[in-house]
């Protein structure tokens, strides 16, 4: 029995795969942001990590998605349940697969982890706030050095 759920999960993973735009990683342990992705979504089967056996031991699929905020990462988790769901649906349908003993997904979106890496709008105006001072300093320096420079001139000329 396990060994057909494995398989139904890695049809429903291709299938997936084959109708929406996903990143390949090395391995479901492997980070997008790890491989300098900065948007995108990765849907692997789950394997056990070792070569000479039979790798794919568990019906679990590991998704990641990574996008601009952590509100957009949110929403394309649940649209990518919902596909997902959806395609475990038809494939099922499919092949004549009464409703009433569907396989079913769960997709604990609500508990999902949500880690948020990139620029924060307190980061941008801290990053904002360091180019203004570092100009500011620049520009007086610059300014001093003239002014040190200019009466140094004037004298030279008369």
């Amino acid at each position: 029995m396990a060994a057909t759920l494995i398989n139904f999960t890695g049809a429903v993973q291709r299938r997936y795969a084959a109708e929406h735009d996903v990143v390949d990683v090395s391995s479901p342990t492997a980070t997008l942001q790890g491989n300098n992705i900065r948007e995108g979504v990765s849907v692997m089967l789950a394997d056990a990590g070792n070569q000479w056996q039979v790798s794919f031991n568990r019906p679990v699929l590991v998704v990641q998605v990574i996008d601009t905020s952590p509100e957009a990462v949110k929403a394309r988790l649940v649209s990518l349940a919902t596909d997902l769901t959806l395609i475990t649906e038809d494939l099922q349908r499919s092949v004549g697969a009464d409703p009433k003993d569907f396989i079913t997904m769960e997709a604990p979106v609500e508990n999902a982890a949500v880690d948020s890496f990139g620029p924060t709008r307190s980061g941008a105006l801290k990053g904002g706030m360091a180019v203004l001072l570092v100009g500011g300093v620049a520009g007086m320096s610059l300014s001093v050095a003239m002014e040190r420079l200019r009466p140094h001139r004037e004298r030279r000329r008369s």
